[in-house]
């Protein structure tokens, strides 16, 4: 284990960039940009820039950068809220739907070639115990 599972979080990584690269190349989107999006479809719960920077744990710059760019290319629209006017709702426009459509394809294709030859209790193992390691590296962050 010395090694495995920092070894594993840099390939799991590249390997997502891989799947991810050509559909920025195809919509001409920066990964920050794109990674925006697919949290945006893929959790509409959570529709506020600061929920990206909490949940993702990302700059606030990246998200800043790429919400003013997503809103410029006519991907994004925000909406204030009444009850605090620096609170801007995001929604995802029609415009975006084939860049997230390809994006939650690689995305699936992905987790596809990560899970080959798991059995369904593997996978829930997996998936219990990434999140304790995930509440095990939030409780230590500042």
């Amino acid at each position: 284990m010395k090694n495995q599972l920092w070894n594993a979080m840099q390939v799991i990584g590249r390997l997502y960039e891989e799947y991810l690269e050509p559909v920025c190349m195809q919509y001409t989107l920066t990964r920050a940009e794109l990674d925006v999006l697919l949290f945006l479809a893929n959790n509409p719960e959570y529709d506020r820039a600061a929920d990206i920077i909490e949940i993702r744990h990302v700059a606030k710059s990246h998200v800043s950068l790429s919400v003013k760019t997503l809103m410029a290319k006519g991907y994004l629209k925000g909406s204030y809220s009444q009850a605090n006017a620096r609170d801007v709702h995001l929604k995802v426009t029609a415009k975006a739907a084939s860049s997230i459509a390809a994006g939650r394809k690689a995305q699936k294709e992905f987790e596809k070639i990560l899970l080959k030859g798991l059995s369904k209790d593997d996978i829930r193992h997996l998936q219990e115990s990434t999140q304790k390691i995930i509440e095990n590296a939030e409780g230590e962050m500042k």
